[in-house]
């Protein structure tokens, strides 16, 4: 059994009350103007889709470890999950989010997504080439932190965009 399983279910747990506080928020943003509804939209989208996907991924390692691998093996093949499962991710918001115009060159993006998103890739790439075996089960821990974190952001930039206020 893994040592970290309590973590990994408190991790999906906040993911799945975070797309939960999205699709409230989605709701009550109904009211946007209608040339921000679809930034508004892909903005709610980008957080529920970020979530479910990770609450998946906080949850793999507890299922590949029931087949009795050793744990760094675990470690290993849920990280090139995770890292496939993530770009994937990835490109569908960037690309759902280019469609209504979004940028992602913008403060929010340049200084906390993007540096995130290093993070998160790196150990990643460290457990998937068993760069600290001994720390496998940390760096997975550290991805699934920069994930929550990235996931935060979406959220409160969603928050943003749902309650601002339209200047007519």
């Amino acid at each position: 059994m893994l040592t970290q399983a309590s973590t990994l279910e408190t991790f999906a747990e906040i993911f799945v009350a975070l797309a939960g506080f999205a699709a409230i928020a989605g709701i009550v943003g109904d009211r946007l103007d209608p040339d921000s509804r679809g930034i508004g939209f892909s903005r709610l989208r980008s957080v529920v889709v970020i979530s479910i996907g990770f609450v998946f991924l906080s949850l793999l390692p507890l299922v590949v470890s029931e087949f009795g691998e050793s744990e760094s093996r675990v470690w290993r093949v849920c990280s090139l999950v995770a890292f496939a499962l993530n770009a994937v991710m990835l490109w569908s918001s960037v690309r759902h989010g280019r469609t209504f115009g979004m940028s992602f060159s913008a403060g929010e993006f340049r200084f906390f997504i993007w540096p995130l998103e290093s993070v998160l890739q790196l150990s990643l790439v460290a457990n998937i080439f068993m760069v600290l075996p001994d720390r496998a089960g940390s760096l997975y821990l550290v991805f699934l932190i920069a994930a929550l974190s990235q996931a935060s952001i979406f959220f409160l930039i969603l928050l943003d965009s749902t309650f601002a206020t339209s200047d007519s």
